[in-house]
Parts: C-alpha cells; structure tokens; sequence
C-alpha cells in the first residue's frame, strides 16, 4: 500500500516537474517572440497580414473602382515624384488645371484620377508619400491598402529604401504585379555630367584639345554610368531581400509626357525605359482584358539588356 502511495508521490511530481518545464519553455517562445516582433518593429518590418474578402470588396467599393477598369497605385516616399509621374503617364502638363497636385504640399489622401483618354481605361491612385505623420513608414503597405490594386508602381528618386523593400515583398507574397520606377532620371544623370565635367576642367595634366575631347563624350558616359549604377544597386538591395530579380524602370516624366501626347520633336530626348515602361503597363492591360484577372506577377523580370 505505502509502495503504491509512493508511486503516485513520484508520477506527481514528475507530471508537475514536466508541467512546469512545458510552461518554461512556452514562456522562453513567447518571450523571444515578443523580442523578435519588437525587433522588426524597431526596424520598420511589418507582420505579414492578409486581408480578407470583406476588407477588399469595401475597399475597392470607396476608391470607385470600376468593373472593366485598371486601377494602378503609385506609391513611394514623400517628394520622389510620384503626382508628376501620374499626370506624365496620363499626358497631362504638371501645373495645368487638370493636372494632380504637385509641390511641397503633401498628399494626405489616396487621389482617384480616371485617365480621360479614349480606350486606355486605366484609374491612378495617388497613395501618400511614405513617411509622413499620415503615412508612417511602419505598416505603409497595409494601413494605404495597396493590397487591393491591380498593379503597383514603386517610385523612388534618390534612395531605394527599406519601405520601397517592404511593398515589393508584399506585392511578391500577395503575387500583386509590380513596376520599380526611378524617376528624374534626367536630373540624375545631369548632375553626373556636372561632376564629370568639373573633373575634367579641374585635371592639370589635360590640355586644352583632350579637355575638349573628354568633354564630347561625358553626356554618354554618364548616362551609362547612371544605368548601371541604378540597375546593380537595385539587384542587390532586392538579393538581399530574399526578392526575385525585378525589372527597373529609369524615367524621366518630361520624356514620358512628350511620347504620350505623341510629339513628333522626339529627336534629341534621351529616351531610357520610358517606352519600356509605357508598353508594358498596356500589355498587362491587355493580358488583364482578355482573361478577367490580374496575371499575377507575369511582368515581374530582370533587366535582361541595358539601355544605353
């Protein structure tokens, strides 16, 4: 009787010895959880949340979206360029009265504009600059609800930055097709120019003959070193995280602007991917047209051939 008693003593408390390692060993998981969370948090990397049916069908239901239309979010930082590009790809003068808003003034809401031309049923949504008091940085993707457009454009000017990063990895994980866009690229590669004509004029060894001759190639050179610069700098922010190779577009909305509304005077514009660009967003319109969905990442590539 008293070995049975015992028995039961020692199955007791090895089942509460067990208990509580289990509780211990939940308690190390949460806790490291919590850690890791806050970590992210810290650095700006959101939880990867879906949203359901009914967040999509109200979403889509307050932006207007339109049976048969294709709604494209442009979104980016603050000051990168993004209204400029809308009222470029719709061929609409920056500062004319039926161009979107542009300046200092930042959007603090998503702006619905229907592109007027004939057959190009396309609807641009002008998403809040990232990193703002009303578009913080952590949760941009979800709190803008770029979950529910067809196609997003990634725009950025001078820095490709971790919230650029963080779209592009829900654009992946939700297959959302996506366009990497870096604008000004006519100022960007101005400035090169700049840098590599002082370079020039300042070096003592050159007379006045190779000067002149440095000098003729320098719009060439610069140009090509703006596109491979952008194009590995891209690469390798995206290798390391963890992303597909993806296309980028380098742009200039003047140029965008002049093919749009069909200028004949094209001759001496510096054309990069701003044709790219163009056809591209008119095949996944196509594609999307013809088989009543969004073909999911479909556009999604690395650029294969330089644009110089």
């Amino acid at each position: 009787m008293q070995e049975a008693q015992a028995k039961k003593d020692r199955e007791a408390v090895l089942a509460a010895t067990s208990a509580k390692d289990e509780a211990e060993r939940n308690a190390r998981k949460a806790l490291e959880a919590f850690d890791e969370a806050q970590r992210k948090w810290k650095q700006g990397v959101q939880p990867a949340t879906s949203p359901s049916e009914s967040q999509m069908d109200a979403l889509r239901k307050s932006r207007g979206f339109r049976e048969g239309a294709f709604h494209v979010g442009v979104a980016g930082l603050t000051g990168t360029g993004k209204s400029s590009l809308i009222n470029a790809l719709m061929g609409v003068v920056t500062g004319t009265p039926e161009a979107v808003p542009t300046g200092n003034q930042y959007t603090t809401t998503v702006g619905r504009y229907i592109d007027a031309r004939r057959n190009y049923p396309h609807i641009w949504y002008d998403v809040p600059g990232a990193g703002t008091l009303t578009a913080p940085s952590w949760n941009y993707f979800h709190d803008q609800g770029l979950f529910v457009f067809d196609a997003i454009m990634v725009v950025w000017d001078n820095r490709f930055t971790d919230v650029d990063i963080a779209v592009l990895e829900n654009c992946v994980r939700l297959k959302i097709p996506t366009f990497i866009i870096r604008t000004k690229s006519d100022v960007h590669i101005s400035n090169i120019e700049e840098r590599m004509r002082d370079v020039v004029e300042a070096d003592p060894t050159l007379t006045n003959k190779d000067r002149k001759s440095r000098s003729t190639v320098i719009p060439f050179s610069a140009r090509a070193e703006y596109i491979s610069e952008t194009r590995q700098g891209v690469e390798l922010s995206l290798h390391n995280a963890n992303l597909p190779p993806m296309k980028v577009y380098l742009v200039s909305n003047k140029t965008i602007t002049k093919i749009v509304q069909g200028d004949k005077n094209m001759r001496n514009v510096r054309v990069i991917d701003e044709f790219d660009l163009l056809n591209d967003i008119w095949a996944l319109r196509r594609a999307t047209s013809r088989g009543g969905m969004i073909p999911r990442m479909h556009n999604v590539r690395a650029n294969t051939t330089p644009h110089i």
